[in-house]
């Protein structure tokens, strides 16, 4: 019973002494902090111990302990990171951004940059509408203002129809003027179907005011809708762009913990390196 007290007051000594030599070691610390070329810290802790009456067996033992736990835990840290930030794909992005410009840029997690490809593209898109409809709007008040004042037919008519009967006041007019310039192929056939006659020339110039108008709101949507593919595009080559710097970064980044043990019995030595990337 004695020798068995006696030994693990002898256990409670070693632990205390080997406390004490770590917290004396602690105070003569050197730490070295160094920039790597890309962003990258390294801290490096050099600690001696000098305790040349303490079992080598146990401290390598403790050792191998702390050692083992450290790293364990580090992997724990780096798999739980992993879980959360993950490379993305340049093709899922690109895909993304062409069918919805934003939508590439929200999936690598630039939230500003979708968020301003998002509005740039409700935008356009209520512009394109809005045009279209003002177009679509001007075009049956022109439509209804020719058969009210011109007597046309404007069923199942071209556009071509519609710009003739602008500049000139009938149809007679008009097939004379294509008879002496030789273009036989644009002579309207006199007949009720493509029959005008204007009642005077101020409705004439009324009516081509609202063609045009209605041309012009149909051209700037097509033009508009240029736009609007452009910026699918832009917004796609931006999408693989950050995807890519988002990848870079992902491989770049991390934390990573080094220990090492001296193998010296009279001086052993712990060096702790670590490293983290950002």
């Amino acid at each position: 019973m004695i020798r068995q007290c006696c030994k693990a007051f002898s256990s409670v000594m070693i632990l205390a002494c080997l406390m004490l030599s770590f917290t004396s070691a602690a105070a003569q610390n050197e730490y070295a902090i160094s920039r790597l070329d890309c962003p990258v810290y390294q801290i490096k802790t050099h600690a001696q111990i000098n305790d040349t009456d303490r079992s080598a067996n146990q401290f390598f033992v403790q050792s191998l302990m702390i050692n083992s736990f450290t790293e364990r835990k580090f992997q724990e840290g780096e798999a739980e990171s992993n879980k959360t930030i993950t490379k993305k794909s340049k093709g899922k992005a690109f895909m993304f951004s062409m069918l919805l410009p934003g939508a590439g840029e929200y999936y690598v997690g630039r939230k500003t940059r979708a968020k301003s490809f998002f509005i740039s593209e409700i935008s356009l898109w209520t512009i394109f509408a809005g045009l279209r409809i003002y177009g679509g709007w001007n075009e049956r008040e022109y439509k209804t203002f020719a058969e009210d004042h011109a007597l046309a037919n404007t069923d199942g008519k071209k556009h071509r129809y519609f710009v003739d009967i602008g500049n000139f006041d009938n149809i007679y007019l008009y097939n004379d003027f294509q008879l002496r310039e030789r273009d036989l192929e644009d002579v309207y056939p006199e007949t009720a179907q493509y029959f005008w006659q204007w009642d005077n020339t101020a409705n004439r110039d009324k009516f081509e005011r609202m063609r045009i108008r209605s041309d012009d709101a149909y051209y700037r949507a097509l033009f508009v809708g240029g736009i609007i593919f452009v910026n699918h595009l832009v917004s796609a080559i931006d999408a693989v762009w950050v995807s890519y710097k988002h990848n870079k970064q992902l491989n770049k980044a991390g934390t990573h913990l080094d220990i090492h043990f001296g193998q010296e019995i009279n001086h052993p030595e712990i060096r702790l390196s670590l490293v983290r990337n950002f």
